[in-house]
């Protein structure tokens, strides 16, 4: 009897054994839907991912515009004043921009001094957003160019909206 009464011990020993093993196997699972919620639970929630536009649309005379992240704020009017931070290329060779500046760039959109392709690429970004502009040479410097940029050279802005001023 006594042996017997051993056995049954020794068994409920081994199964709780068995089924500590079990629930430490799941608490050391690998992320992938089989994670305990307290593991889940302590972990910083993940941003949200903001909604990325369909591809590039042309506005017409070769100018193309892409939102890469559409923004969630005002909407720039034409004619407004933009604030932006911005890298201008041409050629794969970045020219500008407001970190070479370390500030950003103010851009009234109605100034005669702007190009053409700035006047007409940023009116419809909305604060927060970030769009690629690809300007014909026709509506950036043209004929003449102006250093560095040669004569006849298309460009290519992108442009994070932080600010709109009316």
């Amino acid at each position: 009897m006594f042996a017997a009464g051993k056995s049954a011990l020794v068994l409920a020993m081994i199964g709780a054994g068995l089924a500590g093993c079990a629930r430490d196997r799941a608490s050391s699972a690998p992320s992938g839907g089989d994670a305990p919620a307290a593991e889940i639970r302590g972990a910083p929630a993940p941003e949200p991912q903001r909604a990325i536009a369909a591809g590039p649309r042309d506005l017409g005379g070769g100018l193309t515009i892409e939102d890469l992240i559409p923004g969630d704020g005002p909407e720039c009017p034409a004619g407004a004043t933009a604030v932006v931070n911005f890298t201008a290329a041409f050629g794969g060779t970045i020219y500008d921009s407001s970190a070479m500046r370390k500030r950003p760039l103010t851009l009234p959109l109605s100034s005669p001094s702007l190009i053409e392709g700035l006047k007409r690429g940023v009116p419809g970004m909305k604060v927060g957003g970030t769009r690629r502009i690809e300007i014909p040479w026709r509506l950036a410097y043209g004929e003449a160019g102006r250093d560095p940029i040669p004569p006849r050279t298309d460009l290519v802005f992108e442009v994070e909206l932080l600010e709109v001023r009316k």
